[in-house]
């Protein structure tokens, strides 16, 4: 991106030592990544206190404010790109950022799923009203996925298995950073939560809910692993603990003793049409360099 080593949400290569600059919109686990000279790393205060890493990499971490406000990154060519951070309506982890470089404007959405609400922001409304997005980056792993409130039917789903289910423990498999929004949505319908100790709080004390969940494993009605046991099987009939595994995964098939509810983190097809037809820009980019974009939202494109 512009034209040099400039990443965004990509992990740091350790034997890269060209001066290089990354910044990152959604958490990474960097624990691998070792401090470099050469290299810069932006991101912004909730991101930087939720990275799994070093305290020498969260120490050399600068942080970019989440309001909008314009930050300054020069190039190794002594070029500037001017960076703005939006949280706005996010209840995940996920910020998306504006990059000025050039007088052109980029777009980089990545996973940000509340693009309805972002646009309450002053700046972004009129660049969009004014079409001056050039380009987008989107993710469209999940663009597939077609179907509307995949969290509030995954909320029901689980309640009603809590309720079908009398005097059984469940363990939820939460492996990776984006499904706080489900985490809320199902401590919001009081359903009594147990963080497992790896995952990060930052997000919930950031809501002001991290006393909203439970801290006692046997009062739990759900305890969140960041792994399931290898015999869930055998786990079911020893310990009556019955797992759930969020997935889209048309193969994952239902069990006594594992349950399947649908549900991704990723945006799905109508986020991904809504931030598009928002921005309204010359070029659309898939986060990951394999996809391909859909011709339908190539024609959403000015």
């Amino acid at each position: 991106m512009f034209g040099g080593h400039f990443f965004v949400d990509e992990r740091p290569i350790n034997l890269l030592k060209k001066p290089s600059i990354y910044v990152f919109s959604r958490p990474f686990n960097l624990r691998s990544v070792k401090p470099r000279d050469t290299r810069r790393i932006y991101t912004t205060a909730l991101l930087k206190a939720s990275m799994r890493c070093t305290e020498n990499i969260r120490e050399s971490i600068e942080v970019i404010n989440d309001n909008g406000e314009p930050y300054n990154i020069e190039l190794s060519n002594g070029e500037t790109v001017c960076v703005r951070a939006f949280q706005w309506g996010s209840k995940t982890l996920n910020v998306i950022f504006l990059f000025e470089h050039k007088k052109n404007f980029t777009l980089y959405a990545g996973r940000f799923t509340s693009s309805g609400d972002i646009v309450q922001h002053n700046l972004l409304p009129c660049l969009m009203r004014e079409n001056r997005i050039d380009e987008l980056y989107v993710d469209i792993t999940a663009y597939n996925i077609t179907e509307f409130n995949l969290k509030r039917k995954a909320c029901r789903e689980i309640q009603e298995l809590l309720s079908d289910s009398d005097h059984k423990k469940f363990h939820m498999l939460i492996d990776n950073f984006g499904y706080e929004d489900l985490i809320f949505e199902l401590v919001k319908n009081e359903v009594k939560i147990y963080l497992d100790p790896e995952y990060s709080t930052e997000i919930f004390k950031w809501q002001q809910c991290l006393d909203q969940f439970c801290t006692d494993q046997a009062e739990a009605d759900i305890i969140l692993v960041n792994k399931l046991a290898e015999d869930t099987e055998k786990q079911f009939r020893e310990d009556n603990i019955i797992s759930i595994k969020l997935t889209t995964d048309s193969r994952a098939t239902d069990s006594d003793h594992l349950r399947i509810v649908k549900y991704t983190f990723y945006p799905t097809q109508a986020d991904i049409f809504h931030t598009v037809f928002l921005a309204s820009p010359v070029g659309i980019n898939p986060i990951n360099q394999t996809d391909t974009i859909p011709l339908e939202l190539c024609e959403l494109c000015r």
